[in-house]
C-alpha cells in the first residue's frame, strides 16, 4: 500500500465520519489514538463509547446471549482496556475488534443494508492507523445502530411489536 493509498484511505475515512455528524469525536479520538499513551479521560471515552456499542447490540439482539458474550469478550477484555489506557493499540487488535462487531451487525440489520455493514468493515480494516480505524468502526457503527433503533422505536409505537430482525429469522433458520 503507497502513500497516497494510506492517505485516499484517510481521507475517505474522515469524510465518512464528518457526513454521520461524528466529526469531533472522530477527530478527538484520532487524535487521541495517534498521540500514543491516552490521556485518562481520553482512554475513558474510548472505552465507553466501545462498551456502549456492545449494550446498543445486545439490547437489540436480546435473545442471542452468545453474541451479547462474544462481543463482551472482544470489547470487555482486559487485556484490551490495559491496551487503550497505555496506547498500544494496534491494527490487530482493532482488526479484531472490526471482525467482533460485524458478525453481530450484519445479523440485525435488513437485508438491504448488508452491503453497509460490508463497506464499514472493509472501509475501517483499509483505514490505514489503528486511530483511524477505531475511530471509523465506531462512527459508522453507531450510524447503523442509530438508524436500526430509529426502525424499531417506529415500529414499537405503530404497535406493531416487532424487534430487531436477525440473521436466523431473515433466512429462515429459527
Amino acid at each position: 500500500e503507497t502513500g497516497a493509498q494510506r492517505d485516499e484511505a484517510a481521507e475517505a475515512a474522515a469524510a465518512v465520519g464528518r457526513d454521520q455528524g461524528w466529526d469531533q469525536r472522530y477527530e478527538r479520538i484520532v487524535r487521541a489514538l495517534s498521540q500514543g499513551r491516552l490521556s485518562e479521560s481520553d482512554a475513558e471515552l474510548l472505552l465507553r463509547l466501545l462498551a456502549d456499542l456492545v449494550r446498543r447490540m445486545s439490547a437489540l439482539l436480546p435473545g442471542r446471549l452468545e453474541v451479547h458474550a462474544d462481543l463482551e469478550q472482544a470489547v470487555g477484555s482486559a487485556a484490551l482496556r490495559a491496551k487503550v489506557l497505555s496506547g498500544a493499540v494496534d491494527a490487530a487488535d482493532v482488526s479484531r475488534l472490526v471482525a467482533a462487531v460485524h458478525g453481530p451487525l450484519t445479523q440485525l440489520v435488513a437485508p438491504v443494508q448488508d452491503g453497509e455493514v460490508e463497506e464499514v468493515r472493509r472501509a475501517a480494516l483499509a483505514a490505514g492507523t489503528p486511530a483511524r480505524m477505531m475511530a471509523l468502526l465506531l462512527c459508522r457503527t453507531d450510524a447503523i445502530l442509530s438508524e436500526t433503533e430509529r426502525l424499531v422505536q417506529g415500529q414499537t409505537q405503530r404497535g406493531e411489536g416487532v424487534r430487531a430482525p436477525d440473521r436466523g429469522e431473515r433466512h429462515g433458520e429459527r
